[in-house]
């Protein structure tokens, strides 16, 4: 699993993700997880495009 720095979820990982060597995040919980951008990363570029006016 990896931690995407765009939607803040978890995602379970794939062959189409990009994951970081050296970021993580650690959860309140103390589990550690990759940070990494989910496959819907031209979504959000959009998403914030369009809020930002």
């Amino acid at each position: 699993m990896y931690y995407c720095i765009n939607c803040q979820m978890l995602h379970e990982k794939s062959s189409s993700v990009r994951i970081f060597l050296t970021g993580f995040m650690t959860l309140p919980s103390h589990e550690k997880f990759p940070l990494g951008m989910c496959q819907c990363e031209s979504n959000h570029a959009a998403l914030k495009a369009v809020s930002n006016g």
